[in-house]
């Protein structure tokens, strides 16, 4: 099984089974609080595993601390940063995500935008749990510099205080230009 498939599944068994405030969508007690960072000096990294801390700087905004070793939630709005792959220009963002069975059963849908450089490039509406690919091909002048700013929002996310202390979006796995 696919790494990535594997990660999710595992996370979406967890959040099905749960039971209790904090664990109906995962362990928010104790884990760090959202990671909110400046773009890093370092060249960025044009894919990037939400568990690999050689890019957490690239974490801009709206991401939770780690969970699982593998994942993190999100907040409505979320942003990163990713490199511009050397010798091409990207012409593909790639945003791997699940929806947590907990959060769809409340919300019903969601509808995730995304945005590279303050373009808007597209959105996708989602009414069940499950792993998804969100895929949408990036303007040309975005991809002008040696890093690219993605900045996502969905329409809705659990309210902090609802299910737990934290706002609840979607459970983050990867992202990557291409």
């Amino acid at each position: 099984m696919n790494p990535n498939r594997l990660i999710a599944a595992a996370a979406l068994a967890l959040l099905a089974g749960c039971s209790g405030r904090d664990a109906e969508i995962g362990n928010g007690a104790g884990v760090a609080p959202s990671v909110k960072s400046e773009p890093p000096a370092a060249p960025a990294l044009s894919s990037l595993q939400m568990a690999d801390p050689a890019g957490t700087a690239q974490l801009l905004s709206g991401f939770h601390g780690l969970e699982q070793n593998a994942w993190r939630w999100t907040e409505r709005k979320f942003s990163v940063m990713l490199g511009l792959p050397e010798g091409s220009t990207p012409t593909q963002l790639h945003f791997r995500f699940a929806i947590s069975p907990v959060v769809i059963g409340r919300l019903k849908s969601q509808t995730l935008t995304a945005s590279a450089q303050g373009v808007v490039i597209g959105s996708e509406s989602y009414d069940a749990a499950g792993e998804y690919l969100f895929s949408k091909p990036l303007p040309p002048a975005a991809a002008k510099t040696g890093s690219m700013r993605i900045d996502f929002e969905l329409d809705r996310a659990v309210p902090a205080g609802e299910l737990e202390t934290r706002e609840i979006g979607v459970i983050a796995i990867s992202a990557s230009v291409e």
